[in-house]
């Protein structure tokens, strides 16, 4: 991530979590991106990298500075950087072809999150539907069963039902309740819970949101997309959830969604 994705840590913790993530995935070889504009800080951040790295037993290929037109070779002094275009890339071609969106930055991802207000969102309306089922008493063991019911509905049509979102808001606010709904997603239905949970992060008011961000968030992961789920946990508040920090933990170790 940009080193602006660090602003409390220090160097020294930023390479722990990079070395950390190498070791548990067994890598002995490695070339590091520092994507910033800002080439001193970049470039610094780079060698203390390459030397925890290299002191840890790791086989740097290259260090690379990356601004978003050029790349910069640090190791070898390059100060007039090599001009890239991703857009012509192999690798972008058949994301394409694979029917995969492929945005232009991390800014770009992130406003596919952001909340929508249209004729078809009505918050007020929601949050009254929210309340009468925050004020209602209900079973246990039947909620799990309706919210079961109601993902695995959602799996098959590609969407929680307007009718549904504000039961499932207030259950998504117990822990076990959520874990029914966490269970529900595996690899093979990743993609579509990826499709669903976008939807709610993006209909649902601020203070509901963390729920349905966190499943986003695991089911980007499990679905191979790092950067959707890091923008799905950014969209959580500032209270810390023990499902969310279980995925921050993953994310920062580069944790393979093949060993879940």
């Amino acid at each position: 991530r940009d080193l602006h994705s660090f602003p409390t840590r220090r160097s020294s913790d930023l390479a722990d979590v990079v070395v950390k993530a190498m070791k548990s995935n067994h890598l002995r070889h490695c070339a590091i991106l520092v994507y910033s504009e800002d080439h001193a800080t970049a470039a610094a951040q780079g060698r203390k990298l390459n030397r925890k790295l290299r002191r840890a037993g790791i086989r740097v290929v290259d260090v690379l500075i990356v601004d978003g037109n050029r790349y910069f070779r640090v190791l070898r002094g390059d100060e007039k950087g090599t001009a890239f275009d991703i857009t012509t890339h192999p690798f972008t071609a058949r994301r394409v072809l694979d029917g995969v969106v492929v945005h232009k930055s991390r800014e770009h991802l992130a406003a596919t999150l952001a909340p929508v207000q249209d004729a078809a969102t009505d918050h007020d309306a929601l949050l009254e539907g929210v309340q009468q089922w925050k004020a209602s008493k209900r079973d246990g063991a039947a909620e799990a069963q309706w919210v079961r019911s109601v993902v695995r509905e959602a799996v098959a049509t590609g969407e929680v039902s307007d009718s549904d979102v504000p039961r499932l808001l207030v259950d998504l606010l117990d822990l076990e309740l959520a874990d029914v709904a966490w269970s529900a997603i595996d690899q093979a239905s990743a993609d579509i819970h990826v499709g669903i949970w976008r939807d709610l992060v993006r209909r649902v008011p601020d203070e509901y949101v963390d729920g349905p961000a966190c499943l986003l968030a695991f089911a980007a992961w499990l679905a191979g997309d790092g950067a959707l789920a890091w923008c799905a946990l950014d969209r959580c508040g500032p209270q810390p959830t023990p499902m969310a920090d279980m995925l921050r933990e993953l994310l920062y170790s580069a944790v393979p969604p093949r060993l879940w």
